[in-house]
Protein backbone atom coordinates (compact mmCIF):
# COMPACT_ATOMS: atom_id res chain seq x y z
CA UNK A 1 0.00 0.00 0.00
CA UNK A 2 3.06 2.09 0.46
CA UNK A 3 3.53 1.78 -3.39
CA UNK A 4 0.21 3.52 -4.05
CA UNK A 5 0.67 6.55 -1.67
CA UNK A 6 4.28 7.19 -3.23
CA UNK A 7 2.66 7.10 -6.72
CA UNK A 8 -0.14 9.36 -6.45
CA UNK A 9 2.29 11.50 -4.92
CA UNK A 10 4.60 11.45 -7.49
CA UNK A 11 1.69 12.05 -9.35
CA UNK A 12 1.25 15.24 -7.89
CA UNK A 13 5.34 16.42 -8.06
CA UNK A 14 4.84 15.67 -12.17
CA UNK A 15 1.94 17.83 -11.90
CA UNK A 16 3.80 21.03 -10.83
CA UNK A 17 6.85 20.32 -12.66
CA UNK A 18 7.22 22.79 -15.52
CA UNK A 19 7.60 21.33 -18.72
CA UNK A 20 6.93 24.08 -20.87
CA UNK A 21 6.63 22.50 -24.17
CA UNK A 22 5.68 23.96 -27.76
CA UNK A 23 4.12 26.99 -25.94
CA UNK A 24 3.85 29.65 -28.66
CA UNK A 25 3.40 33.46 -28.64
CA UNK A 26 -0.40 33.35 -29.83
CA UNK A 27 -2.31 34.38 -26.66
CA UNK A 28 -5.80 35.22 -28.66
CA UNK A 29 -7.40 32.67 -26.93
CA UNK A 30 -5.96 33.10 -23.37
CA UNK A 31 -8.42 32.81 -20.91
CA UNK A 32 -7.86 35.61 -18.34
CA UNK A 33 -7.48 35.35 -14.94
CA UNK A 34 -10.78 35.18 -12.67
CA UNK A 35 -10.66 33.64 -9.31
CA UNK A 36 -13.37 30.46 -8.35
CA UNK A 37 -15.08 30.44 -5.18
CA UNK A 38 -15.87 27.22 -3.14
CA UNK A 39 -19.20 27.26 -4.51
CA UNK A 40 -18.48 26.80 -8.11
CA UNK A 41 -16.49 23.22 -6.82
CA UNK A 42 -20.01 22.28 -5.65
CA UNK A 43 -22.01 23.35 -8.50
CA UNK A 44 -19.34 21.45 -10.60
CA UNK A 45 -19.47 18.62 -8.84
CA UNK A 46 -23.43 18.25 -8.81
CA UNK A 47 -23.59 18.66 -12.31
CA UNK A 48 -21.27 15.56 -12.55
CA UNK A 49 -23.87 13.83 -10.56
CA UNK A 50 -21.50 13.68 -7.46
CA UNK A 51 -24.07 14.46 -4.11
CA UNK A 52 -22.09 16.24 -1.40
CA UNK A 53 -22.42 16.64 2.06
CA UNK A 54 -20.76 19.28 3.84
CA UNK A 55 -18.92 18.43 7.05
CA UNK A 56 -18.47 20.94 9.66
CA UNK A 57 -16.95 18.87 12.53
CA UNK A 58 -14.08 18.13 9.72
CA UNK A 59 -13.02 21.34 8.91
CA UNK A 60 -10.71 22.13 11.16
CA UNK A 61 -7.49 24.32 11.65
CA UNK A 62 -4.89 21.88 11.63
CA UNK A 63 -5.24 20.51 8.18
CA UNK A 64 -5.00 24.73 7.42
CA UNK A 65 -2.71 26.12 4.75
CA UNK A 66 -1.12 29.42 5.40
CA UNK A 67 -3.92 29.81 7.49
CA UNK A 68 -6.71 28.70 5.47
CA UNK A 69 -9.24 26.20 6.82
CA UNK A 70 -10.60 23.92 3.96
CA UNK A 71 -14.51 22.72 3.56
CA UNK A 72 -14.46 19.18 3.44
CA UNK A 73 -17.40 17.33 2.05
CA UNK A 74 -18.39 13.46 2.16
CA UNK A 75 -19.09 11.99 -1.24
CA UNK A 76 -21.75 9.87 -1.32
CA UNK A 77 -20.47 6.66 -3.39
CA UNK A 78 -22.27 3.96 -5.29
CA UNK A 79 -19.24 1.86 -5.25
CA UNK A 80 -19.29 -0.59 -2.93
CA UNK A 81 -15.56 -1.09 -3.25
CA UNK A 82 -14.36 2.34 -2.02
CA UNK A 83 -16.17 4.24 1.02
CA UNK A 84 -15.23 7.28 3.03
CA UNK A 85 -14.94 9.70 0.00
CA UNK A 86 -13.90 13.38 1.53
CA UNK A 87 -13.22 16.37 -0.82
CA UNK A 88 -11.29 19.06 0.76
CA UNK A 89 -11.34 22.56 -0.70
CA UNK A 90 -8.90 24.97 -0.09
CA UNK A 91 -10.28 28.41 -1.36
CA UNK A 92 -6.96 31.33 -1.59
CA UNK A 93 -7.03 34.73 -2.14
CA UNK A 94 -5.45 34.80 -5.56
CA UNK A 95 -3.44 32.78 -8.02
CA UNK A 96 -0.49 34.02 -6.48
CA UNK A 97 -1.41 32.79 -2.73
CA UNK A 98 -1.93 29.47 -4.06
CA UNK A 99 1.28 28.95 -5.81
CA UNK A 100 2.94 30.32 -3.30
CA UNK A 101 1.75 27.38 -0.56
CA UNK A 102 2.62 24.77 -3.17
CA UNK A 103 6.30 26.02 -3.62
CA UNK A 104 6.88 27.10 -0.30
CA UNK A 105 5.67 24.15 1.58
CA UNK A 106 6.48 21.16 -0.11
CA UNK A 107 4.89 18.73 2.48
CA UNK A 108 1.64 19.86 0.97
CA UNK A 109 2.05 17.42 -1.71
CA UNK A 110 1.40 15.05 0.81
CA UNK A 111 -1.79 15.47 3.06
CA UNK A 112 -1.15 12.61 5.46
CA UNK A 113 2.11 15.29 6.86
CA UNK A 114 -0.61 16.90 8.25
CA UNK A 115 -1.12 15.16 11.74
CA UNK A 116 -5.36 16.08 11.36
CA UNK A 117 -5.26 14.10 8.25
CA UNK A 118 -6.03 10.49 10.89
CA UNK A 119 -8.73 12.47 12.01
CA UNK A 120 -10.73 11.91 8.43
CA UNK A 121 -10.37 7.98 8.49
CA UNK A 122 -13.35 6.27 9.97
CA UNK A 123 -11.21 2.93 10.27
CA UNK A 124 -7.66 1.40 10.60
CA UNK A 125 -7.36 0.95 6.79
CA UNK A 126 -4.96 3.56 4.32
CA UNK A 127 -6.50 6.68 2.88
CA UNK A 128 -5.83 7.34 -0.40
CA UNK A 129 -5.25 11.25 -1.92
CA UNK A 130 -5.10 13.12 -4.91
CA UNK A 131 -4.80 16.74 -5.28
CA UNK A 132 -5.53 19.22 -8.27
CA UNK A 133 -6.01 23.02 -8.46
CA UNK A 134 -8.21 25.08 -9.89
CA UNK A 135 -7.13 29.07 -10.47
CA UNK A 136 -6.98 30.07 -6.75
CA UNK A 137 -8.17 26.67 -4.98
CA UNK A 138 -6.75 23.61 -4.52
CA UNK A 139 -8.42 20.32 -4.28
CA UNK A 140 -8.21 17.37 -2.25
CA UNK A 141 -9.86 13.90 -3.12
CA UNK A 142 -10.06 11.33 -0.61
CA UNK A 143 -11.19 7.82 -0.12
CA UNK A 144 -10.31 4.35 1.58
CA UNK A 145 -11.14 0.79 0.29
CA UNK A 146 -13.00 -1.87 1.57
CA UNK A 147 -11.32 -4.63 3.31
CA UNK A 148 -12.37 -7.12 0.92
CA UNK A 149 -10.58 -5.01 -1.67
CA UNK A 150 -7.45 -4.38 -0.55
CA UNK A 151 -5.94 -7.95 -1.27
CA UNK A 152 -7.18 -7.31 -4.89
CA UNK A 153 -5.82 -3.61 -4.59
CA UNK A 154 -2.47 -4.90 -3.59
CA UNK A 155 -2.16 -6.98 -6.51
CA UNK A 156 -2.61 -4.05 -8.64
CA UNK A 157 -1.11 -1.43 -7.58
CA UNK A 158 0.65 0.93 -10.10
CA UNK A 159 -1.08 4.26 -10.42
CA UNK A 160 -3.03 3.54 -13.88
CA UNK A 161 -4.94 1.41 -12.05
CA UNK A 162 -5.45 3.09 -9.27
CA UNK A 163 -6.90 5.86 -10.81
CA UNK A 164 -8.75 4.13 -13.85
CA UNK A 165 -10.40 1.29 -11.87
CA UNK A 166 -10.00 1.42 -8.26
CA UNK A 167 -11.41 5.01 -7.49
CA UNK A 168 -14.42 5.27 -10.04
CA UNK A 169 -15.03 8.76 -8.66
CA UNK A 170 -11.80 10.15 -9.56
CA UNK A 171 -12.43 10.00 -13.52
CA UNK A 172 -15.54 12.03 -12.47
CA UNK A 173 -13.18 14.65 -11.04
CA UNK A 174 -10.64 14.88 -13.59
CA UNK A 175 -13.67 15.51 -16.33
CA UNK A 176 -14.64 18.38 -13.56
CA UNK A 177 -11.14 19.43 -13.08
CA UNK A 178 -9.93 19.86 -16.63
CA UNK A 179 -13.74 19.91 -18.50
CA UNK A 180 -16.30 22.35 -16.31
CA UNK A 181 -13.76 24.40 -13.92
CA UNK A 182 -10.81 24.66 -16.67
CA UNK A 183 -12.31 24.81 -19.95
CA UNK A 184 -10.21 22.33 -21.61
CA UNK A 185 -9.11 22.06 -25.02
CA UNK A 186 -8.98 18.59 -26.62
CA UNK A 187 -6.22 17.50 -29.18
CA UNK A 188 -6.33 13.79 -30.50
CA UNK A 189 -3.06 11.83 -32.39
CA UNK A 190 -3.52 8.46 -33.86
CA UNK A 191 -1.35 5.91 -35.62
CA UNK A 192 -1.26 2.40 -36.32
CA UNK A 193 1.38 -0.85 -37.35
CA UNK A 194 0.93 -3.79 -38.84
CA UNK A 195 -0.15 -5.29 -35.89
CA UNK A 196 -1.13 -2.43 -33.42
CA UNK A 197 -3.56 0.57 -33.22
CA UNK A 198 -2.19 3.37 -30.95
CA UNK A 199 -3.78 6.61 -30.14
CA UNK A 200 -3.31 9.79 -27.42
CA UNK A 201 -5.82 12.06 -26.18
CA UNK A 202 -4.96 15.49 -24.73
CA UNK A 203 -6.46 17.73 -22.67
CA UNK A 204 -4.88 21.30 -21.97
CA UNK A 205 -5.50 24.81 -20.76
CA UNK A 206 -3.54 28.35 -20.89
CA UNK A 207 -4.85 31.37 -18.92
CA UNK A 208 -2.90 34.49 -17.86
CA UNK A 209 -2.89 35.86 -14.64
CA UNK A 210 -1.46 38.92 -12.69
CA UNK A 211 1.00 38.62 -9.63
CA UNK A 212 0.11 41.69 -6.71
CA UNK A 213 3.14 43.48 -8.76
CA UNK A 214 1.30 43.38 -11.98
CA UNK A 215 3.38 41.16 -13.65
CA UNK A 216 1.84 38.53 -16.39
CA UNK A 217 2.35 35.14 -16.17
CA UNK A 218 0.82 32.12 -17.90
CA UNK A 219 -0.79 29.37 -15.55
CA UNK A 220 -0.88 25.92 -18.56
CA UNK A 221 -1.43 21.92 -18.15
CA UNK A 222 -1.07 19.21 -19.92
CA UNK A 223 -3.07 16.23 -19.46
CA UNK A 224 -2.42 12.99 -21.73
CA UNK A 225 -3.43 9.11 -22.27
CA UNK A 226 -1.66 7.04 -24.38
CA UNK A 227 -3.49 3.52 -25.22
CA UNK A 228 -2.54 1.10 -27.75
CA UNK A 229 -4.71 -1.93 -28.98
CA UNK A 230 -3.57 -5.08 -30.50
CA UNK A 231 -5.13 -5.75 -34.27
CA UNK A 232 -4.54 -9.68 -34.59
CA UNK A 233 -6.54 -12.61 -32.65
CA UNK A 234 -4.41 -13.58 -29.20
CA UNK A 235 -6.66 -16.83 -29.22
CA UNK A 236 -7.15 -18.38 -25.87
CA UNK A 237 -4.34 -16.43 -25.05
CA UNK A 238 -5.75 -13.84 -21.90
CA UNK A 239 -2.30 -11.90 -21.29
CA UNK A 240 0.92 -11.02 -23.77
CA UNK A 241 3.58 -9.92 -21.99
CA UNK A 242 5.53 -7.30 -24.04
CA UNK A 243 8.09 -3.97 -24.03
CA UNK A 244 6.57 -0.74 -24.33
CA UNK A 245 8.51 2.35 -25.10
CA UNK A 246 6.53 5.75 -25.87
CA UNK A 247 8.94 9.09 -26.50
CA UNK A 248 6.41 12.23 -26.40
CA UNK A 249 6.89 15.72 -25.91
CA UNK A 250 8.82 17.15 -22.56
CA UNK A 251 9.77 13.22 -22.03
CA UNK A 252 9.22 9.33 -22.21
CA UNK A 253 8.65 6.10 -20.90
CA UNK A 254 9.36 2.69 -21.04
CA UNK A 255 9.38 -0.51 -19.48
CA UNK A 256 7.14 -4.14 -19.04
CA UNK A 257 4.08 -4.15 -19.99
CA UNK A 258 0.98 -6.86 -19.62
CA UNK A 259 -0.97 -6.26 -22.46
CA UNK A 260 -4.84 -7.68 -22.00
CA UNK A 261 -5.34 -6.66 -18.16
CA UNK A 262 -7.33 -3.82 -17.62
CA UNK A 263 -9.10 -3.57 -21.23
CA UNK A 264 -11.16 -1.22 -21.82
CA UNK A 265 -14.52 -1.81 -23.67
CA UNK A 266 -13.08 -0.64 -26.52
CA UNK A 267 -9.82 -2.87 -26.96
CA UNK A 268 -7.54 -0.64 -26.20
CA UNK A 269 -4.98 -0.54 -22.62
CA UNK A 270 -3.68 2.40 -21.04
CA UNK A 271 0.35 2.35 -21.45
CA UNK A 272 1.30 5.73 -20.43
CA UNK A 273 -0.48 8.82 -18.44
CA UNK A 274 0.05 11.65 -16.74
CA UNK A 275 -0.15 15.51 -16.36
CA UNK A 276 2.07 18.30 -16.46
CA UNK A 277 2.62 22.15 -17.38
CA UNK A 278 3.24 22.82 -20.48
CA UNK A 279 0.96 23.44 -24.13
CA UNK A 280 0.94 21.14 -27.05
CA UNK A 281 0.10 22.33 -30.67
CA UNK A 282 -1.04 20.01 -33.69
CA UNK A 283 2.55 19.70 -35.00
CA UNK A 284 3.75 17.31 -32.50
CA UNK A 285 3.89 13.64 -32.53
CA UNK A 286 4.48 10.44 -30.23
CA UNK A 287 6.65 7.28 -30.74
CA UNK A 288 5.93 3.85 -30.15
CA UNK A 289 7.96 1.25 -29.84
CA UNK A 290 6.81 -2.30 -29.43
CA UNK A 291 8.27 -5.74 -28.65
CA UNK A 292 6.69 -8.88 -28.06
CA UNK A 293 6.42 -12.36 -29.14
CA UNK A 294 9.88 -12.10 -30.79
CA UNK A 295 8.46 -8.78 -32.76
CA UNK A 296 8.85 -5.38 -32.94
CA UNK A 297 7.05 -2.42 -34.52
CA UNK A 298 7.33 1.54 -34.59
CA UNK A 299 4.97 4.26 -35.38
CA UNK A 300 4.24 7.33 -34.89
CA UNK A 301 1.04 9.17 -33.01
CA UNK A 302 -0.05 12.41 -35.56
CA UNK A 303 -2.87 15.22 -35.05
CA UNK A 304 -6.18 14.16 -36.39
CA UNK A 305 -8.84 16.91 -36.60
Amino acid sequence: MGRIRYLIGFSVIVLLTIVFWGYTSNTTDLKQDSRVKTSDIIKAFQNEGLKLNFQPSLSIKDLAAEGIIPKVYDIESKDDRIYNEKILIYEFPSIEDRKLVLQEHRDFYYLDDFEAFESLKNEENQLLYYLFDVKNIIVGYVYQYSPEHLLELSKENTLEVVREYQAPNLKAITRIWLDELNNAEHLRFEGESENWLGKADIKQYIYEWKDSEGKTHFETLVHQVVRIKYKGDMGEQEYMDMKVACKRPGGSSSGDYTYGRNLHEDGYSVIDSGSRQGYYTPEISYSLDLEWDDMTESFELLYVE
